[in-house]
């Protein structure tokens, strides 16, 4: 049994453990409220689940399995000569809770790399049989889905494995799509842009190293920008709509295909997985004319957006109150190989400006940029320009978290997600009898 699954099992018990005692014990206690505005306004802030893999502080930002950004930066093992993450680092701390040495992340990529076989050859059919101009999204979500056939938890479950062992057979399901993604997602990619296939990667190259390959070719620099990438956007608790959508279908104990293809839909959605597209479309008009504009000029772009009723991409998070941590990563790396880039000039310049602009428009506490204000400035500076297949990008990366947290699901035995549902007349009647 491989080092990573074997911690897993040996917290098994003691999580179901832990659980039941919280129930028998605070079973009946309120942990939330909720308001009618709340109600109205996507239940935010209202805590109703359970994910075990990573928490979003308005402080801290993203905290993974409890460590901050900052922290594993500095000690997830790193690639040979390289300075980024390994994804294989990050699998590790969030399916077991524990950080890895070198060698726990060494092994979890030869298993990674023993899974991988190449572009599933259903799912390359099923892209073959696509309209080039599919949305890179939706053909993200079908290749997940034609690999299907492949789920080990379908086939245990058929064969009458009880609910609370389903967790290894997840595992196993959670692993193999991870290893079939870069693949999956290159072909998505190099299929947009008509370019053909690469050489297969060499033998002993990392998760997010082996992504940028099929890529980009051999392009180290670019395996350091796909690994911070890969590591910045791993996971991001679990309310978001890709997070919860995963977990909701998984929840029915569909398989980790069907749940994380209902993810990468979720992530589809304008007002959530594309903020880096629109960004990217709301920057591009500040340079587009050659060389950094003036402070003046970003302030114009920022105040014309703002009286146009439109929100400035990249600024702001609905539960941040701070710069967050990925974004500052982003900008440390960019500004290191990149200082001459008139688009990182521009988005430095903004960090200066917009907080400004927006306070004077009456938005106090919410200004700071995020990730998404960075992250598709990194991609800019290595030509991947297609802004739909960032997305994409995003999707494979977020496929580390919430497949962890779905072996997790598995784990805890949580049942299937069933909020209660009222009217909006239900509501009134029930605000009248209360007054």
């Amino acid at each position: 049994m491989d080092r990573m699954r074997q911690l897993i099992s040996e917290r098994v018990e003691p999580a179901r453990k832990r659980v039941r005692a919280l129930i028998k014990e605070h079973g009946g206690r309120a942990i939330s409220e909720i308001n009618l505005a709340q109600l109205y306004g996507g239940v935010r802030g209202v805590i109703c689940l359970i994910n075990e893999t990573s928490a979003l502080d308005p402080m801290q930002g993203i905290r993974y399995r409890g460590r901050t950004i900052p922290e594993l930066l500095r000690r997830l093992p790193q690639a040979p000569g390289g300075h980024q993450p390994l994804a294989e680092g990050l699998l590790f701390l969030l399916m077991t809770g524990e950080e890895p040495s070198d060698e726990d992340a060494a092994a979890v990529g030869a298993d990674l790399r023993a899974r991988a076989h190449g572009l599933d050859a259903v799912a390359a059919a099923a892209l073959a049989a696509l309209p080039p101009e599919t949305e890179p999204m939706a053909q993200l979500a079908i290749g997940v889905l034609a690999m299907q056939r492949h789920s080990e938890a379908h086939r245990a479950y058929q064969a009458g494995a009880h609910h609370r062992d389903l967790w290894e057979s997840t595992y196993d399901d959670a692993l193999n799509l991870l290893a079939q993604l870069p693949a999956l997602a290159a072909a998505i990619h190099r299929r947009a842009r008509g370019l053909a296939e690469v050489n297969e990667p060499p033998d002993g190259l990392d998760w997010a190293g082996r992504l940028a390959w099929k890529l980009a070719g051999d392009a180290p620099l670019f395996a350091e920008a796909i690994r911070l990438f890969t590591f910045l956007h791993g996971d991001h608790e679990g309310g978001n709509i890709g997070a919860h959508a995963t977990h909701l279908v998984g929840s029915g104990l569909a398989d980790p295909y069907y749940a994380l293809s209902a993810g990468v839909a979720g992530l589809a959605g304008p007002l959530h997985g594309r903020a880096t597209q629109d960004f990217m479309r709301w920057v591009t008009p500040l340079v587009a004319s050659g060389g950094a504009p003036s402070r003046e000029d970003v302030e114009r772009h920022c105040v014309a957006t703002l009286e146009q009723g439109q929100v400035i991409p990249g600024f702001g998070h609905a539960v941040l109150r701070r710069v967050d941590p990925r974004y500052v990563a982003l900008y440390r790396f960019c500004r290191e190989h990149f200082p001459e880039s008139d688009l990182v000039q521009t988005v430095g310049l903004l960090y200066e400006v917009v907080p400004e602009v927006l306070k004077r428009h009456g938005q106090d506490r919410n200004v700071w940029p995020t990730v998404d204000a960075y992250a598709g400035v990194l991609l800019r500076q290595f030509a991947v320009v297609d802004e739909p297949f960032y997305g994409v990008l995003v999707a494979v990366s977020r496929a580390i978290g919430v497949l962890s947290a779905l072996v997790w699901d598995r784990i805890l035995a949580l049942p299937p997600e069933r909020p209660k549902s009222v009217t909006t007349d239900w509501l009134v009647r029930h605000l009248e009898r209360s007054s």
